[in-house]
């Protein structure tokens, strides 16, 4: 079996090939919202999104700041399941996630590409949300072995 940390540089490379993800969130009555967003992550499994202050997700965050998140929705036997904890981020401690979002931004200029919004953020129409993981798992079902091939990376 790989060690944990040859795990975690793994799961940071699928992460970093993918820029879309499924983001899960509930309101206080516990009804679940999914939705695909566009992300940025860090080396600590650290996520950042934009979202509007109209979107259910931003609703839910508000009233309830515990999310999950996966990455890696085939074809690959591959994904990253993230549970943490969610905030917006406001104006002096928004660099970071603006930074990684603009990086995604530079490979994919359309200008329709929903990552444009990050410029948004600054008109205040838009939020930056932050995912700080409580618990990171990786499936990797590609490799054959005898272990179940879920990796608790983080928790």
């Amino acid at each position: 079996m790989k060690d944990k940390e040859t795990l975690r540089k793994e799961a940071l490379i699928f992460a970093y090939l993918h820029h879309t993800g499924v983001l899960a969130s509930s309101n206080l009555a516990g009804e679940v919202f999914a939705s695909v967003i566009y992300f940025g992550i860090k080396d600590d499994f650290t996520v950042y999104f934009a979202t509007s202050h109209s979107t259910n997700k931003f609703k839910n965050i508000v009233l309830n700041k515990k999310v999950a998140f996966c990455i890696g929705t085939g074809p690959e036997y591959k994904s990253i399941q993230i549970r943490g904890n969610a905030e917006m981020v406001f104006e002096d401690k928004q660099q970071e996630g603006i930074d990684l979002l603009e990086s995604l931004y530079k490979d994919h200029p359309k200008e329709e590409w929903p990552i444009n919004l990050v410029s948004k953020l600054k008109e205040g129409g838009f939020v930056l949300v932050k995912i700080t993981p409580t618990n990171v798992s990786y499936l990797d079902i590609n490799q054959f072995s005898t272990d179940n091939n879920i990796y608790e990376l983080y928790s």
